[in-house]
């Protein structure tokens, strides 16, 4: 089989650059290694008819044009409404000057501008931060990217901030109407053609000439193509050879891109959803309206829940973490006893009330390999770097292209996708 490019990945980024691409008068094929598209996002729409549960992607963290281009965002899009609250000493309280808190400290970050060093390192050298404001910052840092503290960029982190202050990226998140499912919906009519599905890719043979994708089914035929856009995940990039979802590439991809990718690592988290026939939450008439929950308890099982259309609550506990050692049943139990703390209530009652519990891990996922990348100590060029076509034959997208507010997002993927097809019709 032969086309004219062919795009590895059919998540949000693959179906954007195939869509441009085609719209461009290109023969496009898209291979998907999952039994569905989207990537990391994954919308269970209405199981029990109400709001859509979201198991990935969930908030949209700002607007660009790149993203604004396929929604409507009056019609598509809902802001989180609510107080921002903190559970501490056994009470729920308002913290208006969280995030003015947390703002900050980022914004010193700016001070970062000779030599990189790991936010956690940076974070000790400010000596005027009191315990409380640390352990804030460094769970927001560990949140928020799914990163580690002791390994993440602090330069990397100084440049996503600033951006992210200038475009609304963390409060101003909004959540996308009917689920981020929608948005796929949309694309795929747009693309108008078949994707193929169960395609594992396990090697790309590339050459000045042209490249073939050839597939862990040996019943599959390869595919030829003058042009290869690769839109997987970090993670699987990194991948070992022969481990389940690795990309072999021959000849092998060039040593400057190899060091660029040894600069990304896949951070992890794990979501917890949960679906009530009433909510727990409003009892309590005083705190009974609220956005988002930080739990500072220590040992904490979820730093972090917001709230979801009326009945859904999702907790949300970024960066290196015991719960991604723990089975689905026990990282409810463990969810449920929090939650009873937090609303006052007892586990039996919440259990009497549960509709649904709906939980994943990316990071056991051998297509994802965790839920977004973020950049190491030294990495802040290699954005670029993974973002450059290889003889003009191999092209990267994806979230991890992207430096700036939109690192790690449905906007990053969108952009990266936009630039790749720009560089592909030139």
């Amino acid at each position: 089989m032969k086309t004219e490019i062919i795009v590895i990945g059919a998540g949000v980024c693959g179906l954007t650059a195939a869509c441009l691409l085609k719209r461009a008068g290109f023969r496009v094929e898209i291979v998907e290694a999952r039994n569905r598209v989207g990537g990391r996002i994954l919308t269970l729409q209405n199981p029990l008819k109400g709001d859509p549960v979201e198991l990935g992607a969930e908030l949209v963290h700002g607007l660009p044009e790149e993203t604004r281009r396929w929604l409507d965002p009056e019609k598509d899009l809902e802001a989180r409404e609510g107080d921002f609250l903190i559970f501490e000493g056994g009470q729920l309280t308002q913290s208006p000057a969280y995030f003015e808190q947390i703002s900050g400290v980022m914004e010193r970050l700016s001070q970062i501008t000779q030599h990189d060093l790991s936010f956690q390192d940076w974070l000790e050298q400010q000596t005027d931060y009191s315990a409380q404001l640390k352990d804030w910052v460094t769970g927001y840092i560990q949140g928020y990217h799914g990163a580690d503290a002791s390994d993440i960029s602090g330069a990397a982190l100084r440049e996503i901030e600033r951006e992210s202050q200038e475009v609304d990226a963390v409060e101003g998140a909004q959540f996308f109407r009917g689920g981020q499912s929608r948005l796929l919906d949309r694309l795929i009519r747009e693309l108008n053609q078949p994707i193929l599905l169960n395609h594992v890719v396990k090697k790309v043979s590339w050459s000045q000439q042209g490249a073939e994708v050839s597939f862990t089914d040996s019943s599959i035929q390869p595919i030829q193509a003058k042009k290869i856009l690769v839109t997987v995940p970090i993670g699987v990039l990194q991948a070992p050879s022969q481990s389940p979802g690795a990309i072999d590439f021959e000849p092998p991809l060039p040593s400057e891109f190899a060091s660029a990718l040894s600069f990304f690592k896949m951070g992890t988290a794990l979501k917890m959803n949960f679906v009530f026939k009433s909510s727990p939450w409003s009892r309590d008439s005083k705190n009974s309206h609220f956005a988002m929950i930080l739990d500072t308890t220590p040992g904490a099982y979820f730093r972090v829940w917001w709230r979801r259309g009326k009945n859904q609550i999702v907790g949300w506990q970024g960066g290196p973490s015991t719960l991604l050692t723990l089975t689905q049943s026990e990282v409810q139990k463990n969810a449920l006893e929090q939650l009873a703390r937090i609303f006052k209530t007892s586990e039996k009652e919440l259990e009497r009330e549960l509709q649904g519990s709906y939980v994943f891990n990316w990071s056991d996922d051998p297509f994802s390999r965790g839920v977004y990348p973020y950049i190491r100590v030294g990495g802040l060029g290699a954005t670029q770097t993974l973002a450059r076509p290889i003889g003009n034959v191999l092209y990267f997208a994806g979230d991890a292209t992207c430096l700036g507010a939109y690192l790690g997002t449905i906007n990053g993927a969108m952009i990266s996708a936009t630039n790749a097809a720009q560089f592909i019709v030139r």
